[in-house]
């Protein structure tokens, strides 16, 4: 398995690598040192790489180079897992959706078949992730000069590997297993897929690498608060969070990554607490509303715990996961540049008391459990090997 070195991507692997380990496979993964404990705990092997820190990049709004800077985080996992197995060759290459050049151009020049694993919206011809991102309020247009660059180095790529199909028709490939971490009912025009796509859901372990959390005395509803942990250093809107929430009868976790210092966000109501890192799915056992970011990882994980949001989009890869849950009713929208405290504290309070919206997310939790999750996907993974044996 070859992944890009983000949380989201990575953690609705884990499941499925701990599945196929229980099964009796042995699972060899590329991943960045961060991971090391986490893998060790779901028994795959790390094949560890030197990455070329592309989120640090990406973070930054006024950056287009997207395409290149993960062209050459791909290039780096393939340095590394050809230099791990030489000669050697495992049966099936799993490559994340970002991840595609790396775990193509492996199981292209190996001769194995291959699975794409996507933890986002997936696309076909009815509908594109990219296009919808880049319609986004606040996305960056790539420019001719990066289109220009990234084709011809894509081209030296697939030639360098000897293989000559065009760079476009690579790009655009299907492969003939795509595992889906979203339920079908939740992707856009979901009927429009065919059966090359199957969509498990979220597939979740416990992530005891994360510590355990229990609530308070008390007796307060539980709210989680998590803007993810790539683009997440808003203070401003972490303290807009604590502000809302020490009018309120909840007790509000909130969860900033690494992108804010929690000492930054001053003195704390009693009924919030504040963490760098804590186990959101430990969280969610409790809670009974999530403010989010709009993360496909955190808006699964609510749906999987029958959780209502409040969404606050803020970056374009995560505003069409919050259009779609407010599409669905699900839970509400609000956009940052418009958002206060008590447009806040009416969000949360409306979704919290709304009937209709606890009904429809009971319904959307069924289903999102009936999808399967990482025991169909190793079913599938395993459908796929014998297939092609």
């Amino acid at each position: 398995m070859v992944n890009i070195p983000a949380r989201g991507h990575v953690f609705p692997t884990l499941a499925i690598v701990g599945e196929l380990v229980r099964r009796g496979h042995r699972v060899t993964y590329a991943a960045v040192d961060d991971f090391a404990q986490a893998l060790a705990e779901v028994g795959a092997e790390h094949l560890r790489y030197e990455s070329t820190q592309p989120l640090d990049s990406v973070g930054d709004p006024e950056n287009g180079r997207a395409p290149l800077i993960f062209l050459d985080e791909n290039i780096a996992i393939l340095h590394a897992v050809r230099e791990q197995f030489a000669d050697a060759r495992p049966d099936v290459v799993v490559y994340d959706a970002v991840a595609f050049q790396a775990g193509r151009i492996l199981a292209d020049t190996w001769e194995l078949p291959a699975v794409q694993s996507t933890p986002f919206f997936a696309s076909n011809d009815t509908y594109s992730f990219v296009q919808k991102m880049m319609e986004a309020d606040g996305a960056v247009p790539l420019t001719e000069e990066v289109v220009v660059e990234f084709g011809v180095r894509m081209a030296q790529l697939l030639a360098s590997h000897g293989i000559d199909e065009p760079a476009h028709e690579f790009l655009m490939r299907t492969e003939d297993l795509n595992l889906v971490h979203v339920p079908r009912f939740f992707q856009p025009y979901g009927e429009s897929f065919d059966e090359r796509f199957v969509f498990v859901g979220p597939c979740l372990t416990d992530r005891s690498f994360l510590g355990e959390w229990q609530p308070p005395a008390g007796g307060l509803p539980v709210a989680l608060v998590s803007m993810g942990t790539v683009h997440n250093k808003h203070p401003e809107l972490f303290r807009l969070c604590v502000e809302a929430f020490a009018g309120l009868p909840w007790h509000a976790v909130i969860s900033v990554g690494e992108g804010t210092d929690p000492a930054g966000l001053g003195p704390l109501p009693g009924n919030v607490e504040v963490h760098r890192w804590v186990s959101h799915l430990a969280v969610l056992r409790h809670a009974r509303l999530v403010v989010t970011h709009g993360g496909m990882g955190g808006v699964l994980e609510s749906l999987d715990a029958g959780c209502p949001m409040v969404g606050v989009p803020t970056w374009p890869d995560v505003a069409a996961n919050t259009e779609r849950m407010a599409e669905l009713g699900l839970g509400r929208m609000l956009l940052p540049a418009e958002a206060d405290v008590r447009l806040l504290r009416a969000a949360i309070t409306a979704v919290a008391g709304d009937a209709a919206v606890r009904e429809r997310v009971a319904e959307a939790q069924q289903l999102t459990r009936e999808a399967g999750g990482a025991v169909r996907a190793a079913d599938e993974i395993e459908a796929c090997l014998k297939r092609t044996t």
